[in-house]
């Protein structure tokens, strides 16, 4: 807790050199606020001032507890800042696998201006380690240069969507040392079709298969790998090695005619930096979805992200404080969910600080 503590206090305060709650005892009571579910400023304040004894036991916050308009203002002055605090949450590994992809929160976006934070999600280690923000989805494309050159390195496979599919991020990332797997869909047309007919033409290659069961459906993945080589056709993809193909098969009870059995096939297709066995490729395509499921979601669903109406710097600010939030409070053994956790956590200060200091802040 110590360590958190001092590194907060590194951070610069935005505000006057009068201001009469430290900012970093401020910081903490908005983080945990958000680690109970406060959504915006109102209630972020009020739960501060619910448990201003119990903050005061861990660090200075002043004489008495701050307004909503003093949230509001400490939000608005750090900002993009507010990214920094990722850098706490315990050093980088040498390998890693790390999914991009960006998000809009939408209660912040107003006319043609966006809140987009775009995230370097680490999979194995399901959390945020950095992030970088655009204001249109248009400019994810330069939000994703930003985080290749700050997170890729060698021995760290990057792996993003099909929007991310583009040759100057794929040399980017063979720039830096580090790998990709990218998402092919009909935006790269030329690359997609010599791919596909790659597949189409080969004989005996090694498939990797798994099944799911569960909720009324099954689900049969199977995966393929083939050199790149041979391909021809299109444009060459720097660092390009080899090509991956995941077919699902989806099987859902009750969801088809007159109640049958409603069965789909999707089929969707890689480019992969390094030639590698199919049940590793399966596993690190798979793996992206992390990002949409573990923390896309959460932030919609658990923490209510795109209701909250701060605009601006607030709004940045407050999206990036979540998503360090997160990277804190990953469900501890013993707990079924993030919500339980949370609610856990809102009743019991030394229960978060206990989570901290689990999550080796450095």
């Amino acid at each position: 807790m110590e360590a958190l503590l001092e590194r907060l206090a590194v951070l610069k305060d935005p505000r006057a050199a009068n201001a009469s709650h430290p900012y970093p005892g401020l910081l903490l009571g908005i983080v945990w606020a958000l680690a109970a579910g406060c959504v915006g400023p109102e209630a972020i304040a009020g739960f501060i001032t619910d448990r201003f004894d119990e903050l005061g036991r861990w660090t200075t916050m002043g004489r008495q507890p701050p307004c909503p308009r003093t949230i509001q203002r400490v939000l608005k002055g750090t900002g993009a800042a507010a990214g920094a605090l990722l850098d706490l949450v315990g050093p980088l590994p040498d390998r890693d696998i790390l999914a991009l992809d960006g998000k809009v929160v939408r209660g912040a976006s107003k006319r043609r201006h966006h809140v987009h934070v775009v995230t370097a999600w680490s999979t194995p280690r399901q959390r945020s380690v950095a992030t970088s923000v655009v204001d249109h989805k248009g400019r994810e494309p330069q939000a994703l240069l930003d985080l290749i050159a700050r997170t890729a390195r060698p021995g760290v496979t990057i792996t993003i969507d099909a929007n991310g599919a583009k040759r100057g991020l794929a040399k980017a990332i063979i720039d830096q040392g580090a790998g990709y797997i990218l998402a092919l869909k009909n935006n790269n047309k030329t690359t997609i079709r010599a791919v596909a007919a790659a597949f189409g033409e080969a004989s005996d290659p090694e498939v990797f298969e798994e099944t799911d069961k569960g909720h009324g459906r099954v689900e049969i993945r199977r995966a393929t790998v083939l050199p790149a080589s041979g391909l021809t056709g299109f444009r060459p993809w720097p660092g390009l090695t080899a090509v991956g193909r995941i077919e699902r098969v989806r099987e859902e009870l009750g969801k088809g005619k007159d109640g049958g059995i409603r069965r789909t096939v999707e089929i969707c297709y890689h480019l992969l930096s390094e030639r590698t066995s199919a049940q590793d490729y399966a596993g690190r395509a798979r793996g992206h979805w992390g990002i949409e499921n573990k923390l896309h979601g959460v932030l919609d669903t658990t923490m209510d992200e795109d209701h909250c109406q701060l605009q601006g710097a607030a709004a940045v600010a407050l999206s990036l404080l979540r998503r360090f939030t997160l990277s804190l409070i990953r469900t501890p053994p013993g707990f079924r969910s993030i919500a339980q956790t949370m609610r856990h956590l809102a009743r019991n200060v030394d229960a978060f600080i206990r989570m901290i200091a689990l999550m080796e802040v450095t």
